[in-house]
C-alpha cells in the first residue's frame, strides 16, 4: 500500500486527501510535525502552504493549499524545495493519478545465511549491518533464530531494554503500528532480538512484522538460521549473502543444505571464511558450490575478542577484514538508492 504523507492541521485539505487516499488506495498518514523516518519512507509528500514546521526531504514533496495557490504557496514550496503546488479542488485528479501510480518504498532487505554450524554468520550480520549504520540512517539487524541467538551478547547490550520480538509481534494488533524508535540500540544500528516468539514456526505474524520492518527502515540485515523454518523469510529478501568456513567438510554439508535452493533472480552470494591452516582456496569453495564470491574474509581472532568484551562490532585496524566488509557493502548496495515495490 502506497504510503503518502500530509503535513497539514486544514480539515478541508485533509479531507480532501483523505478522500483521494481511499480512492487510490494508498495509506495516508497526517501530521502536523513530521520525524525524520516519516519524511525518508514516504513515497509523496504532501505540505499546506499554510505550514510552519521546518522540513527536507529527497521524498517528491507538493505543497498543496485549497484555492487557487498565493503568495504564501509560493514560499512555502521555496522553503520545501517543492516539485510541484497543487490546489483542492481544482487539481484533485493530479494528486489522484500521482498517487494511484506510485510504488511503496521498501528498504533493501539482506539475509545473512550460515552454511553450517559456526560458520560466523551471526558476527558478520553484525559487522555488515553496523558497517551500513555508519554509512546510512535507519539500518536494523534482525534474529531471525527460533531459539535464542544471542545477538544483543554479540553487541554488548544483555541488559538493554527495548522491544524483541515477541513485543513487536504485540503492535501488529494496533492498525497505527510502528516500531521505529522502540527497538534498542547499539550505537546509530536498531536491532530485534530473538526469541521469535512462544510459536514453534516461523508464520504469517512474523512475515507481516517484516514487512512493517522493511517499510520503516533503510537498510535491514537479517541474521538466518539454514536449519530453521525462519528461512522462509529469504523468499522476502533482495540479497542474500550465504557464509562458510573454508573446510570440505563445511563445503559438503553446504552442498546438501543448498540443494533445495533454485536458480532464482535473487542477488546471491558466498562469503568464505578463511581458516586458518585450510589449504582450500576461497575461490575454488566457490566454484565448487557455484557461487559468486563476494568475499574471503580472515578468521581474525582481534574481532572475538572485542565482541567477547561487549564492544560490539567495531572497526578493527585489518585491512583485509575492513576490505571484506567494504566488498560485501558493494554487491549489497546495488540497488539501495532505488524505491522498491513491496
Amino acid at each position: 500500500m502506497t504510503n503518502a504523507l500530509l503535513v497539514s492541521t486544514d480539515p478541508y485539505v485533509i479531507s480532501e486527501m483523505q478522500h483521494i487516499a481511499s480512492v487510490t488506495g494508498a495509506q495516508l498518514v497526517v501530521i502536523a510535525e513530521p520525524e525524520q523516518h516519516q519524511l525518508v519512507n514516504a513515497t509523496h509528500i504532501f505540505v499546506d502552504s499554510e505550514s510552519i514546521h521546518p522540513m527536507a526531504s529527497s521524498v517528491p514533496t507538493w505543497v498543496i493549499s485549497s484555492g487557487p495557490p498565493g503568495p504564501q504557496a509560493w514560499k512555502r514550496a521555496t522553503q520545501v524545495r517543492a516539485e510541484q503546488i497543487v490546489s483542492l479542488p481544482e487539481d484533485r485528479a493530479t494528486i489522484t493519478q500521482a498517487l494511484a501510480t506510485a510504488k511503496p518504498r521498501r528498504a533493501n532487505v539482506t539475509a545473512i545465511v550460515g552454511l553450517g554450524h559456526g560458520a560466523g554468520a551471526s558476527t558478520l550480520a553484525c559487522h555488515v549491518a553496523a558497517a551500513l549504520s555508519r554509512e546510512h540512517k535507519d539500518v536494523v539487524l534482525v534474529d531471525t533464530h527460533l531459539t535464542h541467538g544471542g545477538l544483543e551478547i554479540l553487541l554488548g547490550r544483555e541488559q538493554e531494554s527495548g522491544l524483541d520480538w515477541t513485543g513487536a509481534l504485540e503492535l501488529l494488533k494496533d492498525p497505527h503500528r510502528t516500531i521505529y524508535n522502540q527497538l534498542p540500540r547499539w550505537n546509530d544500528l536498531s536491532y530485534l532480538v530473538a526469541p521469535i516468539s512462544s510459536h514453534k514456526n516461523f508464520g504469517s505474524l512474523h512475515r507481516e512484522l517484516m514487512e512493517v520492518v522493511a517499510q520503516e527502515y533503510q537498510h535491514v540485515v537479517i541474521d538466518v538460521d539454514v536449519t530453521s523454518e525462519a528461512m522462509e523469510i529469504i523468499d522476502t529478501c533482495d540479497n542474500v549473502c550465504f557464509v562458510i568456513p573454508n573446510t570440505l567438510r563445511a563445503v559438503a554439508i553446504a552442498k546438501s543444505e543448498l540443494a533445495s535452493f533454485g536458480p532464482d533472480a535473487k542477488n546471491y552470494g558466498l562469503v568464505v571464511r578463511d581458516v586458518p591452516g585450510s589449504s582450500l582456496a576461497p575461490l575454488m569453495v566457490a566454484q565448487a558450490l557455484e557461487m559468486t564470491l563476494w568475499s574471503a574474509l580472515p578468521t581474525d581472532a582481534r574481532v572475538v575478542e572485542l565482541m567477547e568484551q561487549g564492544i560490539g562490532p567495531i572497526p578493527i585496524r585489518s585491512g583485509a577484514f575492513n576490505r571484506g566488509i567494504t566488498s560485501i557493502l558493494q554487491y549489497i548496495g546495488r540497488e539501495a538508492s532505488q524505491s522498491r515495490a513491496a
